[in-house]
């Protein structure tokens, strides 16, 4: 083997300390060694090993041909000496024995914040092990977010816009290199953009968190009683993005790229109650906040599904529609149960929802269903006529004790 001192002089520094080493050539970091896997630690690896100029910092690259995370070249045809930051997911291994990962030991402050994992590609082991929280002062005001959402790091700043949010995003997703982004983003633009603006820009930065490999959950606008003249561009601004999640869905390979926790209507299912806000009549209040957590904590749970927009704990887009018939005082043929609780508020809505506009008459029943779990009750999904409530029975031994329970059963195919 080459001594290392001999061909890298600027490297005897590292070898003593061990804190930071260049692995053999190749896309993992040997034994225990972790990974340098964020830019801001690669250039504290780069400055633990030396401020000299025969190690520069070259940038940051996205490319399936050179390894992933942070890495040196010297003297590699095609690669200019010194050290470099890939941001593609997997990357390769390289034919040349000068391209070199940084590879940290487990106690070194850069790996702080999630800047070292183990794994060939950021796949095996990310940054931050929660999502990252970004966007304006509602992302800002969230209280308990570290608890609420394990591992997660909260860069939000109040009065950004989605226009701002675009400059910035990029900084945020390499240096945390997150799973998911919770993005809530547009009210701030909205009061002297046009929704189509507003939605370009947040088009924008969901691009960039897409090409970094991380998904998105937007939480979206809220009703709040301070900003009643901007609600009908709330309104625009939301649909236009749940047009977007759609298309986004339709080309994806895989899960749903874009979520969205519908805010906006939630609210309004609630009744919009003075308590959801501060005094100041536009930010959220605890209790608008517990909601939102509720809320996203579900979107986040349910993620390998193919929903791409939730409702109040309900999945309103993306789950294929669920068709039903109301059968009086009657139980469902087994093959004919509506068997999830999301699938029994959509199909109670195509059931119920009169003609016309559905988001200003959602019809009956309310856009809640209850899930109960007792024997005295019918199992599945089926409406009480006398108090028009929806339930949803979890117990396999429910039966009918009770009369006036409409049950709603799927559409034979």
């Amino acid at each position: 083997m080459r001594a290392t001192a001999l061909i890298f002089p600027w490297l005897v520094s590292i070898t003593s300390a061990q804190d930071v080493i260049l692995g053999a050539a190749g896309n993992m970091c040997p034994g225990s060694r972790l990974k340098v896997n964020t830019k801001r630690a690669c250039r504290e690896a780069r400055r633990s090993v030396t401020t000299s100029a025969t190690n520069p910092w070259n940038g940051l690259e996205r490319t399936a041909n050179w390894p992933t995370g942070c890495y040196h070249c010297h003297n590699v045809q095609g690669c200019e000496d010194g050290t470099w930051f890939n941001k593609h997911q997997q990357g390769s291994a390289h034919r040349d024995h000068d391209v070199r990962l940084y590879c940290a030991a487990e106690g070194w402050t850069g790996c702080r914040n999630g800047g070292c994992s183990r794994g060939g590609g950021f796949g095996g082991g990310r940054g931050i092990t929660g999502p990252l929280l970004a966007g304006d002062s509602d992302i800002e005001r969230w209280p308990n977010t570290a608890s609420s959402f394990p591992g997660s790091v909260n860069v939000g700043v109040g009065g950004w816009t989605c226009k701002k949010l675009k400059r910035k995003i990029g900084g945020f997703l390499g240096t945390y290199n997150p799973a998911w982004v919770i993005l809530v983003c547009g009210e701030n633009d909205l009061w002297g953009s046009s929704a189509a603006t507003t939605f370009n820009d947040f088009k924008a930065v969901v691009q960039e968190i897409h090409a970094a490999g991380a998904r998105v959950v937007y939480v979206g606008t809220k009703p709040e009683p301070s900003t009643m003249y901007l609600h009908a561009k709330y309104r625009e601004y939301d649909a236009l993005i749940r047009a977007h999640a759609a298309s986004l869905a339709a080309a994806a390979d895989s899960d749903p790229p874009l979520v969205m926790v519908d805010s906006y209507k939630g609210f309004e299912d609630l009744g919009n109650p003075k308590s959801l806000y501060n005094n100041d009549r536009l930010h959220l209040s605890r209790s608008g906040y517990g909601h939102w957590t509720a809320w996203t904590q579900q979107a986040l749970a349910q993620s390998d599904t193919a929903c791409e927009v939730w409702q109040s704990g309900a999945c309103t887009q993306g789950l294929q529609p669920v068709h039903v018939f109301a059968a009086a005082n009657t139980a469902c043929p087994a093959a004919l149960r509506v068997p999830t609780i999301d699938e029994c508020l959509t199909g109670a809505r195509s059931l119920y929802t009169p003609p016309g506009d559905p988001d200003k008459d959602p019809g009956r029943p309310k856009s809640q269903v209850k899930q109960i779990n007792l024997a005295s009750q019918p199992q599945g999904c089926f409406r009480a006529t006398t108090t028009d409530k929806l339930y949803f029975n979890t117990n396999k031994n429910g039966g009918w004790k009770k009369k006036k329970r409409q049950m709603l059963c799927k559409v034979g195919l």
